[in-house]
Parts: C-alpha cells; structure tokens; sequence
C-alpha cells in the first residue's frame, strides 16, 4: 500500500504573512488606533503562529511605517502614530502616482474589469466601515489593472496607511459627500476612457483627502499629546492596593489630574474586554448612523459626569473635541448635569474639562 505523503508544514514566510495582514488589516479598519500597543502574545493568540514569525512580521511592519517603538523601551512596539508632516509625505507620494495608475487602468483594463469597477463604485454601501473597505477594494483594483509591477510595489505599502487615514478624516464635516463627489468624477472618466481625465479627477481626489487628512491629524493631536495623562484607552486606573484609608483617619480630598495614572495596558488581564471594546463598543455602536458620532459624545461625557468617573471622562471629553463638540457646550453640559447629579460631579467634571482644554489650547499653539 502506497503511503501518503507527509502534509507540508507552512513555510515561515506564509507564517509571518499571516500576522502581517492581520495586523495591517486591523490598522485599516481602525481597531488598532495609533498608539496601541502591540504585544508579541496578544499577537501570538491572534494569529496561531510561532513567537519567531511575530518578531519577523514586527520588523517587517516597521520597515512599512505601519508599527514603531514606543516612548520608551518598557512600552515595546505600538501602532505608528502619524503626524501632520508624515500625512503630508504619505499624500505627496500619492498625488504623484495614485493618478498615473488611474490613467494606466483606463488605458489598459479589459472591459470586465471595468465594468466590475463601476458596478462596485455605483452601489458603494452606506455603512462607513463597509463604504471604506469598498473604496480600498476599488484602489486595489486600479493598481492591478495598471499593469505595472513597479506602481504597484510602490503604491501598496501605502494603501493600509491611506485607508486608515480614511477612517478618521471621514470626521471632518462635509468630507463625505466631497469624497463621493470626486469619485463620481473619476467613475465617469473610467467609464468614457479618457485616461487624462481620469489622471485629473484623481489628482483632484488625493489633493481633497490629502487636506482632510491632515487636519484630521490635527485634531487628534492635542488627545495624543495627553496620551501620558489618559492612557491608551477611555478606562480607570487599578484600585489602589491594600485597604482603603478611613475616612475618620483622614480628611477627605478631591484626587487632583496628576495623581491618577493609568496601566500601560489595562486589558491585560481580561484581554477579552479589549476585544467587545474594539469589535462591539468602537467598532460597531460607535459606527451607527442613527446618532452622530458628536451626538454620541455629548450622551457619554454626561453620563461620565454624573458617575464621575473620572479617567474615562478625561478620554472622552478629548474624543468629544475630535467629534465636533465646542468646549463651550461641554462646559455647558457640564453646568446642567451639576444640578442633576450633585455639586461634587460638576466640580469633577470641570477639572476633567480643564485639564482637556488646557492641553488642546497648548497643542494649538505648536
């Protein structure tokens, strides 16, 4: 009887290109933020696959600008946090070849892919999360219907960064329908084969989103700043060990911003919290279209008011800023919850606000 032969062990390189799209799918689809902290056995869970192959994909995602070191050597590898000068460089890069791949898709795509484009394009669905990753297919189809190895080799490192950076300059008003505007644009290009126009509409697109992505950075950047007093996530600190002080012992004093501190990473003993907070809480309640995201932070701040709990507010007041809501209306919310939940949550919550405003104004003035 004739034996079978042996199953093939994946190679290493199939091994590490498993944690490589992990992770630069999840980089894309926002559920890992900048500045999250990536540990080899978070990654090792993930993926299934050996603590060897993390380390190699590791260093290959830093050699693509999509994980760098943290702040210090304690803190190990972390989702690449991108700045106003590091957007403009991505969106340099883009404006200069994006559109030249547009041109070489419509001068050399058969027509199925074409029409398999367009049909994509004029049913894009109306769910965010689902319209970027739509959008992210269509780039992809136009590198490959370029047919130019070079271009492509180029262009698809960027792509993960490009689609991350999507998801948060969507938050920009009015960045949505510009967007669907100049793909419209585009589309009808395609569809007429005019490869200079379609050169031209792009060109305009990537310049639009390029704009929008950085000033989408620049309202992240006053929360990034207070990464030091928040934490990485919207949590509290750890109880303090030992039994509590008597109140009788001591008298009783409000904690001011500097004494809390935050875990470095406060999901490691119940990692599955991290994953209902990224998959569900962020990654699916936060998205719905029924209540804006703005809306949404209003809703939270007033409720972290009231509870007073106090680093969770720290973090969403700052998310509140991102979202559109004016420090006047927080402090105006602030005021009305007071009368509400008790004099002492007010004063808490305008502390909190005070320590957010304080480092917004100051990251302003960089």
């Amino acid at each position: 009887m004739q034996e079978l032969p042996e199953r093939a062990e994946p190679s290493d390189d199939l091994l590490r290109g498993r944690v490589v799209r992990a992770v630069r799918q999840a980089i894309a689809e926002g559920v890992l933020a900048p500045g999250r902290r990536l540990t080899e056995r978070e990654l090792i869970e993930l993926t299934g696959v050996s603590r060897t192959s993390v380390r190699e994909a590791l260093r290959h995602l830093q050699t693509l600008g999509l994980v760098e070191p943290g702040p210090n050597k304690r803190s190990g590898l972390r989702v690449a946090v991108l700045d106003e000068d590091a957007v403009r460089h991505i969106y340099e890069v883009r404006a200069a070849l994006e559109p030249v791949a547009t041109g070489l898709f419509v001068e050399r795509a058969p027509e199925e892919e074409v029409e398999a484009l367009l049909a994509l394009g004029e049913h894009l669905p109306s769910v965010r999360s689902e319209r970027l990753d739509s959008i992210l297919r269509i780039d992809r189809m136009v590198i490959g219907g370029a047919r130019n190895p070079v271009l492509a080799a180029t262009l698809d490192p960027l792509l993960m960064r490009i689609h991350a950076l999507r998801h948060v300059s969507m938050a920009i008003p009015g960045r949505a329908a510009a967007s669907d505007r100049e793909y419209k644009a585009i589309f009808t290009a395609i569809r007429a084969r005019q490869p200079e126009w379609a050169r031209d509409a792009s060109r305009r697109h990537v310049v639009a989103a390029g704009k929008a992505a950085v000033e989408a950075v620049k309202m992240l950047q006053p929360a990034s700043r207070l990464s030091a007093l928040m934490g990485p996530d919207p949590v509290g600190p750890p109880p303090p060990e030992g039994p509590p002080p008597s109140s009788l012992s001591r008298p009783i004093k409000e904690p001011s911003v500097a004494e809390h501190t935050a875990p470095s990473d406060p999901y490691t003993a119940v990692p599955k919290l991290r994953e209902l907070r990224e998959k569900v809480l962020f990654g699916d309640i936060w998205e719905r279209e029924e209540l804006s995201k703005r809306d949404r932070s209003l809703i939270t701040v007033a409720v972290l008011v009231a509870e007073r709990c106090t680093d969770e507010l720290r973090a969403h007041i700052a998310r509140a800023l991102q979202n559109g809501v004016t420090e006047s209306e927080i402090s105006e919310l602030i005021t009305h919850v007071a009368f509400y939940a008790g004099w002492p949550a007010g004063v808490n919550g305008s502390r909190m606000a005070t320590a957010v405003f304080e480092a917004h104004a100051g990251g302003g003035k960089s």
